[in-house]
């Protein structure tokens, strides 16, 4: 049986119809929201929802009711800047060119 161009593109519209119609299903579960806060200088118990009683965080507190908690968390650097690109890049913070705060070495001179 020889195909001709015709019958080659209805059948290849044909299975992206059907592909179409198999997905959605699945294209239609909801997929988990994901609020990833990251704050400086903020201590394991500095929000109300971790048991602080000196600071007012109401808005944390709700997220944390309203959501899930985490408690255990691991920082790639006890500062700032190689923290955060640790967390962006996947990478280690020397691996990532941020090695300490920006700002403050030689580096920073240069760029990053």
């Amino acid at each position: 049986m020889k195909f001709t161009r015709s019958y080659v593109r209805l059948l290849s519209h044909l299975f992206i119809i059907l592909a179409a119609l198999i997905s959605a299903p699945l294209a239609a579960q909801q997929r988990p929201n994901v609020i990833f806060i990251l704050s400086d200088d903020q201590g394991s118990v500095d929000a109300g929802c971790y048991g602080s009683t000196d600071l007012q965080t109401p808005n944390i507190d709700r997220i944390a009711k309203e959501g899930v908690r985490f408690t255990q968390f691991y920082s790639n650097a006890p500062i700032c800047s190689p923290s955060r690109a640790a967390i962006l890049t996947g990478k280690t913070p020397y691996s990532a060119g941020v090695p300490g705060n920006a700002g403050s070495s030689a580096l920073s001179k240069q760029g990053l």
